[in-house]
């Protein structure tokens, strides 16, 4: 983790819970900041792989106390599509592209836990920012 000197001082501490989890706990003015970074296994992983990632990081966010501010983000190698009415308050409007296997996953995992992709939330003028990653060819985006 890189942290300037003011989050250093308010780390209370992290936890590398597996080689795709890591959660960092922060004091802030306001109460306890839960930070949960996450690298999910690509499509390329079986699904039992990806299971036992969800099962974990569900444990990870059920054991955090009731009142801390959670923040969990990363790279989920999922694609969310544009069916926002009905994506249950997971996604909203600015999404994108048609939906895959990990994308279900993750809308059921947010939804289950109350939890926003925020990225969706905003509007993106230039169409290069609408993706996060891009084919060498460059013709292919999520």
């Amino acid at each position: 983790m890189f942290l300037n000197k003011g989050a250093q001082k308010a780390l209370e501490g992290y936890s590398p819970v597996s080689d795709r989890i890591i959660l960092a706990k922060f004091t802030t003015m306001v109460g306890c900041l839960v930070v949960i970074q996450v690298y999910a296994p690509t499509t390329e992983a079986t699904q039992q792989e990806v299971d036992s990632f969800y099962t974990l990081l569900q444990s990870t966010v059920n054991e955090q106390k009731d009142g801390a501010f959670l923040i969990l983000m990363g790279d989920f190698n999922a694609k969310l599509g544009t069916d926002w009415e009905n994506a249950g308050g997971a996604i909203w409007r600015f999404s994108i592209g048609d939906i895959n296997e990990a994308g279900e996953q993750l809308i059921q995992f947010a939804n289950a836990n109350r939890l926003l992709v925020t990225n969706t939330s905003f509007r993106q003028v230039k169409m290069n920012r609408k993706w996060t990653w891009e084919s060498p060819d460059g013709f292919i985006h999520p």
